[in-house]
Order: structure tokens, then sequence, then C-alpha cells
């Protein structure tokens, strides 16, 4: 199993699909900050250690989970299509190339299979949470470092239990809020594998996350505001009524659906 899944990681993370996921992902990251920066720099705010609108409740407002704008949504919106780039169609390619039938006269196949849903995991995590952790140096490093003191005009001001938490215990709170990042791109590329055992069509396949995150993003529209804290533009932003809660049970709802779907389902069926 190690061996097979050290394989499957090197093919998820050093591919063409990872480094156009990240430079999308990094694109959306910069299509936010670099106005931002120049906004500031004009308003001379970083030189007069004063605050305007630009600046005001500093890292909360400018780090991209926190940041309203539409460049948030933009993210929110790639997103699906950026975890899915890494590794997503591996499996059909596998399957069309005749990989497969290689690889499972050496493995088990059901190893097999689990190596390339860890991989696919991990790989998605990876593209979605990179672009962030960069956005966030970069935020760091146009913001004064007291700006985390100062609440006032942030998004944090419908104040929850989180939002408290985000408040009083910054720093672990930001790599908490990355875990559930990394867990939820994860979680959305394993759709992929899970469209690839009902579809051998790449785009449907490429596409199954994107698909499922429009759904999760404009359903929120149609019921009562008392439902929107579970969807993920709440719980994965600083401004939503979610938390950390919500967001891994429906991470692990997600992982034993497509698990039993793509890896159980899988296995039952005979190598073409």
């Amino acid at each position: 199993m190690r061996r097979i899944l050290k394989i499957e990681y090197e093919r998820s993370t050093h591919n063409l699909g990872m480094l156009l996921a990240l430079l999308m992902g990094i694109g959306c990251i910069l299509y936010q900050v670099i106005p931002v920066i120049l906004r500031i720099i004009e308003s001379k705010d970083i030189y007069k250690n004063t605050y305007t609108s630009f600046t005001r409740g500093g890292f909360y407002n400018l780090w991209l989970p926190g940041y309203l704008d539409g460049s948030t949504i933009y993210y929110f919106y790639f997103i699906g299509i950026i975890v899915a780039l890494p590794f997503g169609i591996s499996y059909v390619r596998d399957k069309n190339s005749g990989y497969i039938k290689n690889i499972c006269n050496r493995v088990e196949k059901k190893k097999y299979l689990k190596a390339k849903f860890i991989s696919t995991f991990i790989s998605g995590g990876c593209a979605a949470v990179i672009p962030l952790i960069i956005d966030f140096l970069i935020v760091r490093l146009i913001i004064p470092i007291d700006c985390f003191e100062d609440i006032k005009g942030t998004v944090l001001n419908g104040i929850t239990d989180w939002n408290a938490f985000i408040i009083q215990h910054s720093y672990i709170a930001f790599v908490i809020i990355l875990l559930m990042w990394f867990c939820f791109g994860g979680a959305l590329a394993t759709i992929s594998l899970m469209a690839s055992a009902f579809s051998s069509n790449y785009f449907t396949i490429q596409l199954s996350p994107f698909f499922f995150m429009m759904i999760l993003f404009y359903l929120p529209s149609f019921l009562p505001d008392s439902y929107g804290k579970y969807f993920p533009y709440n719980f994965l932003s600083l401004f939503g009524k979610g938390n950390p809660f919500i967001c891994f049970v429906e991470i692990t709802l997600i992982l034993i659906v497509t698990y039993v779907a793509f890896v159980i389902g899988e296995t039952r069926k005979d190598i073409l």
C-alpha cells in the first residue's frame, strides 16, 4: 500500500494539472490583493499609520476568506475546477491507457483505488489551500501587526462563538481555517473520482466538483436564512455564521459518499 500510495501521490502533485490549478488559484488571489495594495499606497495609510475603509479591520477584512468583494466569489466559483485539475480525471485516463491493467497485476485493485482516492484528496487540498497561504503572507506584509487588535468595521462585527475565537486566538484560528479549506478542497476533488465511476467523459468528470459547488453556492438563496450556515460560502469564510464543526461534518459526509461510490463500487467491477 505504501509503495502504490507514493507512486500515486507523486503523479497527483507533479503534473501540469497541479501547475494550472495553482496558477488559477494564485490568479484569483492577485486579482483581489493587487488593487487593495494600490489603493493603500495611494492613500498613504501605510505611512501615516491611519485607517480608512481599505485598511480598517486590517487582516480580517483583507484576507480572501474575509474579503467582501467579487474576487472572493470568483475563488468560490473556480474552486471546484481548481481542485479537480491535478488528478480528477486520472482514473479514467488510467483505464483508457491500460495503466490500470498493468498496475493491478502487481498490486491489489482495492489498494490502488485507495491510493488514488487519498492522492486525489491531498492534491485537491493542496490546490485549494496553497493560494490562501500565499494570500495570507502577502496581506501580512502590507498590514501592520497591530491590526489583529482592531476589529472595528470588520467582518467579525456579527459576533459568534467562532468569531470570538478568531479574535482571541488569531493564529490558531487561521491554521484551523486553512485546514478547513484543505480538507474541503480535498473532499471536493474526490467527487470527480465518484463521477469517473459512472462516466468516462473527461469534461463531465473534470467539472463535476464545479457543478456540485455551484449547487451549494446558489441553493441557500432558495432556503430560509437560518440554513445558510450549512453551506460553504458561510462556513469557509470569516463573515459567515458557520463554524468548523459544520464544515468537518460535511467534509466527512462527502468523503463517505465518494469513498463508497469509488473505492468500494469500483473494487467490485472487473478490470476493463
